[in-house]
């Protein structure tokens, strides 16, 4: 008992990021790629990668655009979305949902063919599904209770379709077997119904889950990139359906395509752990701010992909704060009013 309300009184307490984690901003050096398509290096304004900022818009019915969708390729090139940013597990929910994301991993991996271009593509058969659960879950406890949700499903529902998106971009350049189509439904339904029985047990591992899945992505498409720049994989023109979504302009390449995707996965990543974050603080209202101290604790290096190519990450946890007695009596009585 003492342990929860120390845990709960810990993560109410008020702050920002870092500033090296809050505030994204652009490296200085171009990618050879990037430097081949001619884009300049000193002239592009600067911008933060904020997608935290994305979730007070998800609070209203006024649409909010991805980043993705709104910077050029030069921006896109340079934004830092802290490429190697991972939550470290911490409590037992924690563990389980990155545990479950390794366990994804191989069914991912069996399923890719060189004709899906690079593993990371495969994964956007399953990304789109926790979204839609915990939209779809929320929508019917805001039916049941007769009140407004704060503003989560219709974030969680703009996730999914994004997610579906990429899906819809990739599926563009390659045709799936009938035999291959059946494996991604198999897949797809075992992880909706694993992902709503989680969810409606503890929307925090729901999202931590979530999280951890597009820290995989990040990575995945980080690989991807890295092949492209190294002349494994051709970097083709980009699929019709990409350019009109990403508006990108008409000579946009596959490579624009995997910076784009990466930056929504950064994103997803990011306001998943600050959505299980929220959940343990108790601050629900997307409308209201809330972004907890994150403290780095180590470098790890993870095996990413069927070869599996090592990929270095910084851990990162919450902040813990020393809370007096004073407080914790003064939480609970807040909590039973």
């Amino acid at each position: 008992m003492g342990r929860a309300i120390f845990s709960r009184a810990v993560l109410r307490a008020p702050g920002l990021w870092s500033r090296s984690l809050r505030q994204r901003h652009y490296s200085t050096a171009a990618s050879p790629a990037a430097a081949a398509a001619g884009a300049p290096s000193s002239n592009v304004e600067p911008v933060h990668f904020d997608p935290l900022s994305t979730l007070q818009g998800g609070a209203t019915s006024t649409k909010k655009r991805f980043v993705s969708q709104e910077l050029s390729r030069e921006q896109l090139e340079k934004l830092d979305i802290g490429v190697g940013t991972h939550r470290k597990p911490v409590t037992i929910g924690d563990r389980i949902a990155y545990g479950i994301v390794k366990l994804l991993r191989k069914p991912c991996y069996y399923f890719y063919r060189p004709e899906y271009i690079h593993p990371a593509v495969t994964l956007e058969t399953i990304s789109a599904v926790p979204g839609m659960v915990a939209g779809m879950s929320r929508h019917l406890i805001s039916l049941r209770k007769m009140r407004h949700d704060g503003g989560w499903i219709y974030h969680l529902l703009n996730e999914a379709e994004n997610e579906r998106a990429h899906l819809m971009i990739w599926m563009y350049t390659t045709q799936p077997t009938l035999q291959e189509r059946l494996f991604v439904t198999g897949v797809q339904g075992v992880l909706f119904a694993t992902y709503l029985v989680i969810y409606a047990i503890s929307p925090v591992v729901g999202h931590r889950l979530t999280g951890y899945f597009n820290e995989d992505g990040v990575a995945g498409y980080t690989l991807f990139l890295k092949a492209i720049d190294e002349g494994k994989i051709e970097n083709s023109k980009a699929p019709p359906p990409a350019l009109e979504y990403y508006k990108l302009p008409p000579d946009g390449t596959i490579r624009d395509v995997v910076l784009a995707v990466r930056t929504d996965k950064a994103s997803h990543r990011d306001i998943n752990h600050n959505l299980a974050d929220r959940l343990v603080a108790d601050v629900k209202d997307l409308r209201q701010p809330y972004r907890p101290e994150l403290d780095a604790v180590g470098k790890d290096e993870v095996r990413f992909g069927p070869d599996g190519v090592p990929v270095e990450r910084s851990d990162l946890v919450v902040r813990r704060v020393r809370v007096g007695v004073y407080d914790r009596i003064r939480g609970v009585l807040q909590r039973a009013a």
